[in-house]
């Protein structure tokens, strides 16, 4: 169940950033990527906030740390892909509806 929430948390943080983004400057999420081609931490800001479906890489980890007691390489691999998995289910039933 935590899956669930942690994979809903993911999509509602990517989607209030980029419209806050949007609403103040014009500009999306997708702009700043653009435009950030030539700094060189682009690519550890991937997924942290800017690619919904590389998200659960990191926030599922830290999800997986908050509220497991047990910390197996296997079972956080698992608990990270079925985030992933939920994260593409429901970011692509929010865009169907929309």
């Amino acid at each position: 169940m935590i899956e669930i929430y942690t994979a809903f948390a993911i999509i509602g943080l990517h989607r209030s950033v980029d419209l806050i983004l949007w609403s103040f400057t014009g500009n999306g999420l997708s702009e700043y990527w653009d435009m950030m081609e030539r700094v060189t931490f682009r690519n550890a800001l991937k997924p942290i906030i800017f690619c919904v479906y590389c998200m659960p890489s990191i926030w599922g980890t830290i999800a997986y740390l908050y509220f497991h007691s047990n910390y197996n390489v296997g079972s956080w691999a698992f608990f990270v892909l079925v985030v992933a998995a939920f994260v593409h289910l429901f970011d692509r039933v929010i865009d169907k509806l929309s």
